[in-house]
């Protein structure tokens, strides 16, 4: 460089802004052994040959500010980048830096052996620290909107929309990110709504258990409600027996104390008969009197028994009486209904037997209809054959874009369209097998697998965002079809006469939109075929054509014409047709006899299909029918059981009144006669007071002739006395000596049976220790509070009717429920109230967090929304100035909230009647993409300066002859 050169770039390097580059010097790096690079302060482009260094300058930039192999897109291995045959390499950047009042020095040394080492103004630093530094002049070398290295040129289609959104942000400016961030950070780490959900599904949870188990519990509580009345009459039944006991009781030791008084009585007689004992010395008749009397009290006995099983059995038999004739009463009543449901289960009988025909004829005619349905359908395969052959074409051809999937789609959604879509690939018929090799070398493979619409709508459906195929798709209107018809022409006479045959139009058949799109992008009504004639005279037809057609075809080339616009010279190129086919490999024309039967066809098996359909209904009629007929009979067979049932339940009271009624007659022929025991006891009776009168005056004649010499009138009153007093004895002795010791069994089985009674009635309230009469008594008052509050009655026969009526009621409910539902359901109560607080308490945190991120959103998008539209409106004006269309909008999601759904997408469209195409990998060609790349970038220069950009090879994937 010269003096006025170094001069030159003195002036210059005053305009250069802080972070930009102003000096690169490469030593031993890739293609260069020593390089200095002066670069401007404005555009800098850097042309030449493959193999000069283009990329090596690129390459060594991002090393040397820090950036890694991986963004380069080649090798990763630092020491890959070393020029060959050298031990080591380096890059040195001067950056810049007005607040120095000097240029900085970044640099990176590569060894081959021993890594690399970086530095800053010639002191050694780490590698994350040279980064920052050069993040610090707002240089970011890892953002594809600021450097794209050659091999990665392509990965800015390929980055989705909310990456081009988080690098659009960087390169605007820090404030964007880091509210962009702090907004992401809220949303994802301090969200409450994960917490509410789950409060809320937990909620949800328990109100449903508790709905199911309400029945369960009020079951069970309706059950426990009858058996705590049951057992209150139990209860009350214990009660009354012992009360009846402990009556029979205290009678019982009523009549005991007055036996024992009696007794002293007694035991006073026989003080005094034993001193007449000893005076008189007679002999004892106790035990002849105490036999007898034993004998008659048992006789008494039997006779109080028999009169207890007599009443029991009549009052048995008056009740098996009653029921017999309410049973006799419904049975009558029963009996005519009987009748009535036989009829009607006959009746139900016909009635299905009529239906079996009816199904049967049914089922015969379904046979038949499904047998010409499958024989149709056989046949419309057989027809369809060609169309399958063309679809397996697309799902070869189209499967990047998944066209396959999107037809499939298409098929199963066809009623949500106003208008058929078409494929040319699928929608043609050739009219020859030569035809497919011309068609193939004009029409473009993007225009075959194009998807045609014919309004904005049904395109809009295929082409959502949401399904996972990117198709090309077009609308063609109503007058772009119009304009078609128009244009369909025979071929001219003076191209006949060059030995053109036909236009490429006249190739195909297919419906008119696809038609109109492909004489609309691929010319085919201006392009001619011709024929050997053609070909051998192709200067001549070269010169008469080339005012009025730019290509045509011939057996075996594809001749294109071009006039130069300033000289006027005739410019020709040829070209050998490619004969290898990858498209239309099996579009042959059918015969148009096929296709009128496979019209034919696919109308009969309509037809057949709606009358199978009514078929169905009818065999579902029929079903239905049959299920009334099953439930009427069930209904029936219910009855008839019920009636039976009924008969079988009075033929049981009807053996057992009888059984009861021989009970009574063998008890009454079997009464004890107690006249006889009385006249016998009377009869033993007299003759032992007979013998001891006998006695008696024996002994008084002993007694007289022994005490002869006595006071005889004295002796004579004591005799007398005695006399009397032995005769009372007798008496008293024979009529209470026996009942007394009766009267002690009796008063000891009572006492106990008093007990057993007293002990089954505090086991039945709950009270196990009878010796705390206090529990007892407090224990006895509740019950029969109870008794009083459920009403229960105070006789045992209508205590004995309510058990068995509630026990018919607790048989006849439902067993479902038990004591774990009640505990189950409370628990939950109280866990559905806890969760109702704590979802209460989550919502206002919601509530705020809500707000405090709707201010942020509000702030963000504010921001993100005004840097949007100033790129749209830079990015939309290169495109115009192109005569093209380019926009750039900020995809927004449906849940605001959702920050990763945020992004940017590009659109644009490079001719008349093609709609706004997304940017992706895919969709555009590599020129297309190319052009929207370098726009985009160029609009982001205008919004925000960055001290540099750099793109290497903008070209990259254009074709060859697109560069031109």
């Amino acid at each position: 460089m010269n003096a006025n050169d170094q001069q030159k770039t003195m002036a210059i390097a005053e305009y250069f802004p802080d972070g930009s580059i102003t000096r690169i010097i490469f030593s031993n790096f890739l293609t260069y052994e020593y390089v200095e690079m002066f670069p401007g302060p404005n555009l800098n482009v850097i042309i030449g040959p493959n193999g000069t260094g283009k990329s090596t300058i690129m390459c060594g930039l991002c090393l040397a500010v820090g950036g890694t192999p991986k963004l380069l897109g080649r090798s990763e291995l630092l020491a890959d980048y070393i020029k060959h045959g050298s031990k080591k390499g380096s890059v040195e950047v001067f950056i810049r830096d007005s607040k120095l009042g000097k240029d900085r020095a970044l640099s990176i040394v590569l060894h081959r052996i021993g890594g690399s080492n970086y530095f800053v103004d010639g002191e050694k630093v780490t590698q994350t620290k040279l980064r920052n530094i050069a993040e610090s002049y707002n240089i970011q070398i890892d953002n594809p909107c600021t450097f794209l290295a050659q091999d990665k040129v392509k990965s800015f289609a390929e980055q989705k929309s909310f990456g081009l959104l988080a690098n659009t942000e960087k390169a605007v400016g820090k404030e964007l990110v880091d509210l962009h961030e702090n907004i992401h950070n809220i949303r994802l780490n301090q969200s409450p709504i994960l917490r509410t959900k789950c409060l809320e599904d937990q909620l949800n949870s328990v109100q449903s258990e508790l709905k199911t188990l309400i029945p369960l519990t009020e079951n069970y509580r309706r059950r426990e409600t009858m058996r705590e009345h049951i057992r209150l009459l139990e209860c009350k039944k214990l009660y009354l027996k012992y009360l009846e006991a402990e009556a029979i009781a205290e009678e019982k030791a009523q009549y005991k104390r007055l036996k024992e008084e009696e007794l002293e009585e007694i035991d006073q007689l026989l003080s005094l008969r034993r001193e007449t004992e000893k005076l008189l010395a007679i002999e004892s008749v106790d035990e002849m009197i105490l036999s007898a009397k034993k004998d008659y009290e048992r006789a008494k006995k039997e006779h109080s028994e028999w009169e207890e099983r007599l009443n029991a059995a009549r009052t048995e038999r008056n009740l098996l009486e009653e029921k017999l004739a309410a049973a006799d009463q419904e049975f009558t009543s029963m009996e005519n209904e009987n009748s009535a449901v036989k009829r009607e289960y006959l009746e139900w009988n016909r009635k299905e037997e009529e239906l079996d025909r009816q199904k049967s004829v049914l089922n015969n005619k379904i046979a038949e209809i499904d047998s010409s349905i499958r024989a149709v359908t056989e046949s419309i395969d057989a027809e369809q054959q060609p169309f399958r052959k063309k679809f397996i074409v697309l799902r070869g051809n189209g499967r990047e874009m998944k066209c396959a999937e999107a037809w499939q789609w298409y098929e199963s959604q066809k009623e949500k369209f106003q208008h058929p879509v078409f494929v040319p690939l699928l929608c043609m018929s050739l009219v020859s097998d030569d035809a497919a090799v011309y068609l193939e070398n004009i029409i473009a493979r993007r225009d075959l697998l194009m998807f045609i619409f014919c309004c904005k709508e049904d395109e809009l459906l295929l082409t959502d965002k949401r399904h996972p195929w990117k198709i090309n798709s077009c609308i063609i209107s109503n007058d772009e079809i119009a304009r078609f018809k128009k244009q369909q022409k025979a071929i001219p006479a003076h191209l006949s006469s060059l030995g053109f045959t036909c236009l490429a139009s006249d190739l195909y058949t297919a419906p008119d939109p696809v038609k109109a799109y492909l004489n609309s992008v691929a010319s085919l009504h201006k392009i001619p075929i011709g024929t050997q004639t053609t070909e051998k005279c192709l200067d001549k037809v070269c010169e008469t054509l080339k005012n009025s057609h730019r290509l045509f075809l011939t057996n075996s080339l594809r001749v294109r014409i071009s006039v130069s616009r300033y000289s006027g010279n005739l410019s020709v190129r040829t070209e050998a047709l490619r004969t290898s086919l990858r498209l239309l490999v099996v579009h042959t024309t059918l015969p148009e006899s096929n296709v009128q039967s496979l019209s034919e066809l696919e109308k009969q098996l309509a037809e057949l299909k709606k009358l199978a359909e009514e078929m169905r209904l009818a065999h579902e009629h029929i079903g239905q029918t049959e299920k009334t007929i099953a439930q009427g009979r069930e209904k029936c067979r219910k009855k008839m059981d019920a009636f039976l049932k009924k008969k079988d339940a009075r033929n049981i009271i009807s053996s057992q009144l009888r059984s009861k009624a021989a009970r009574v007659h063998a008890i009454e022929t079997d009464k004890p006669d107690l006249t006889v025991a009385a006249q016998k006891f009377q009869k033993v009776k007299d003759e032992i007071i007979a013998e001891s009168f006998e006695r008696v005056e024996k002994i008084a004649k002993l007694m007289d002739a022994l005490f002869a010499t006595l006071n005889a009138k004295k002796v004579l009153t004591e005799m007398d006395t005695l006399k009397k007093q032995l005769n009372q004895f007798d008496e008293e002795y024979e009529s209470k000596l026996d009942a007394i010791r009766l009267t002690e069994i009796a008063v000891k089985k009572a006492m106990q049976r008093i007990n057993e009674d007293k002990q089954r009635l505090y086991e039945s309230i709950g009270i196990e220790d009878s010796s705390t009469s206090e529990a007892a008594s407090e224990a006895l008052e509740i019950l029969k509070k109870n008794f009083d509050s459920y009403n229960i009655p105070n006789t045992k026969d209508e205590i004995e009717l309510q058990i068995a009526h509630e026990q018919g009621k607790l048989d006849a409910l439902y067993s479902e429920g038990e004591k774990k539902d009640i505990e189950r359901f409370e628990k939950l109560t109280l866990e559905k109230q806890s969760l109702i607080k704590e979802v209460t308490a989550v919502k206002k945190d919601v509530s705020e967090w809500e707000n405090k991120l709707d201010r942020l959103l509000e702030q963000w998008l504010h921001q993100l929304e005004n840097v949007v539209g100033k790129l749209n409106q830079y990015f939309s004006s290169f495109f115009q100035n192109m005569g093209c269309s380019g926009e750039v909008h900020l995809q927004k999601p449906d849940d605001k909230y959702d920050i990763s759904k945020y992004g940017i997408l590009i659109t644009a469209k490079f001719r008349e009647g093609e709609r706004f195409r997304e940017l992706t990998h895919q969709t555009q060609s590599g020129g297309e993409r190319s052009v929207i790349t370098m726009l985009y970038i160029l609009a982001l220069q205008k919004l925000t300066v960055v001290p540099f950009r750099c793109v290497d090879e903008i070209n990259q994937g254009i074709k060859f002859i697109d560069d031109f």
